[in-house]
């Protein structure tokens, strides 16, 4: 039995985990100055080049869906995630 392995990633396991998509030099980080609550929802829209409403709409959808869990999450990474430093 051999493996096929023409489709394995060719980076060690560090550079993986480090990777980011092409030309993207933007940290996660929040935007209380553009936030409604703590800025999460910007920072995110900032980080993944999406309309900061379409990232509202979702958290904000999500919410009925996953019966109050987004919630919780999005209180965790407004723990985790540090907000932007004014310059």
């Amino acid at each position: 039995m051999t493996q096929d392995v023409s489709n394995r990633d060719a980076l060690p396991h560090e550079q993986r985990r480090a990777r980011r998509p092409w030309g993207q030099t933007e940290r996660l980080r929040r935007r209380p100055d553009e936030g409604r609550i703590a800025g999460l929802a910007a920072g995110v829209a900032r980080f993944v080049d999406a309309d900061v409403r379409v990232v509202r709409a979702i958290f904000t959808a999500s919410i009925p869906l996953s019966l109050g869990v987004t919630v919780l999450g999005y209180l965790l990474l407004w723990i985790l995630i540090p907000g932007e430093r004014s310059t």
